[in-house]
């Protein structure tokens, strides 16, 4: 594939969207006070790195080096950002190169697949618009801070879908693949381990001209591929010294500073209903619901407030998901005249 003009000045528009947003998000979340939590914690360890003496007094601060998943490539690039702006300004930085990779990535995958940079720009677009699903998970680069797995959704999924689609044709590309998946554990394990096995049963189900038995050790070679890899880099990310008990009264005292409780009493299938009945009506239904998903810091009575009035007909049906798609499904999607 040529880079020519038009791929440049996607290229440019993109990372003037992406300068675009990290003045706004200054604006926005100034001195980082809005960040996602699993931002804060990254920015935090980021903070102690650059001035360990601010945190001589912490108790915790000890800890910092065996958060699950650092360090990471986004905190690396962070550090690299942060200058003498501090950690903030870092995470922010490398946030915005973070949104122009995934765009960039997309646009190029998209410019592979279909040999057209209109249908390439569309694809770009669409796997840009968030989607949350459970638990504070989501897929997108437009509206949520970027994260580990955003950049490996951006850097390491297009060229994964590059590479997987050639070693469909050429066997000798599988292995390599999967040591490169290992490899990437250290920009989102996570991401790298999903990644994984979706290759392996990917190519376990397509044989070729193989035989079963030698297509399964042409698989298990892949996975060991994977593994050489993939567990020096988990070996190096899990830590090695455990972590130590803090004191009773100072777990107590951070506990009593939370702004909510924790929700008790529940069954766990339950819990799983509500968090994700929202995602189960648009996959049904078809229709934006980013109004309605839960937002953290929401109260589950200002989430079903947003779901109502995003999803109306569902009102009298909210507490059961199955009642509430047949519902969609009756007045949303083929009313009666």
């Amino acid at each position: 594939m040529r880079i020519r003009l038009p791929d440049i000045l996607f290229f440019l528009l993109a990372g003037a969207f992406c300068l675009a947003a990290y003045y706004g998000v200054q604006e926005l979340s100034p001195s980082g006070v809005c960040m996602d939590s699993d931002l804060q914690n990254y920015t935090q360890i980021l903070a102690r790195q650059l001035d360990p003496s601010a945190f001589e007094a912490d108790p915790v601060a000890s800890d910092f080096a065996f958060f699950p998943g650092v360090p990471n490539l986004l905190t690396i690039l962070a550090g690299w950002l942060a200058m003498d702006s501090g950690a903030v300004a870092g995470i922010f930085r490398a946030g915005a190169l973070t949104i122009w990779l995934y765009l960039a990535g997309f646009f190029l995958l998209g410019h592979w697949l279909f040999k057209s940079r209109g249908l390439a720009v569309m694809l770009t677009v669409l796997m840009s618009v968030t989607v949350y699903w459970g638990f504070g998970t989501f897929w997108g680069a437009t509206h949520a801070d970027p994260v580990p797995r955003v950049l490996y959704a951006g850097l390491c999924f297009p060229l994964w879908i590059w590479i997987g689609c050639e070693a469909v044709r050429k066997a000798w590309l599988r292995p390599c693949l999967l040591f490169l998946i290992g490899c990437s554990i250290g920009v989102h394990s996570v991401s790298a381990i999903a990644c994984a096995a979706m290759f392996l049963m990917a190519f376990l189900l397509s044989p070729g001209k193989r035989t079963c038995s030698r297509n399964l050790l042409h698989t298990l070679l892949c996975a060991l591929a994977f593994l050489a890899a993939a567990l020096p880099l988990l070996k190096l990310l899990a830590g090695g010294t455990p972590h130590r008990r803090l004191p009773r009264r100072l777990l107590c005292s951070k506990r009593s500073g939370r702004p909510w409780e924790p929700e008790t009493g529940q069954r766990l299938g339950t819990r799983l209903a509500e968090r994700c009945s929202t995602m189960q009506l648009a996959s049904l239904s078809c229709l934006p619901a980013s109004s309605a998903l839960p937002q953290p810091g929401y109260s589950a009575a200002v989430c079903q407030n947003r779901q109502e009035r995003s999803f109306p007909c569902c009102r009298d049906s909210f507490s059961d998901w199955r009642a509430c798609c047949s519902c969609v499904l009756r007045k949303c999607i083929w009313p009666r005249a």
